[in-house]
């Protein structure tokens, strides 16, 4: 229940960011040139098969609060995968630019908890 309630709290959070990210000035034609690019090869490692639960986190310069973020979810994702063995989910970090580590950060800490390639 506090692990749900944490989980729900962090979902809010990431809910409010994205929206905040959504309403932010375009970038320019190379930025979404370069964010085609990136999309297009999301696309080709993304799962064929139907995926019942996407988390979407937006991340500018969260290289430091990224890891435990993730650690709550992956508790959360695997207790759930142990429910239920067809449960199947995704979580893409979106980084737009960050002046840290956080794109770098995703990757390592992603494929140490996702080895299955889930972000």
């Amino acid at each position: 229940t506090m692990l749900k309630t944490l989980l729900a709290a962090a979902l809010l959070l990431t809910l409010i960011k994205l929206l905040l990210w959504c309403t932010a000035p375009l970038r320019s034609s190379r930025d979404t040139a370069l964010d085609e690019d990136a999309r297009e090869a999301w696309l080709k490692r993304r799962p064929k098969e139907q995926v019942q639960l996407s988390i979407i986190i937006p991340a500018y310069d969260e290289a430091e609060r990224l890891p435990p973020t993730l650690r709550i979810m992956e508790l959360y994702l695997r207790n759930r995968k142990k429910d239920d063995a067809t449960f199947t989910f995704e979580i893409i970090v979106v980084d737009d630019g960050s002046n840290d580590a956080t794109a770098s950060t995703a990757a390592s800490i992603g494929a140490q908890l996702f080895p299955e390639n889930n972000l």
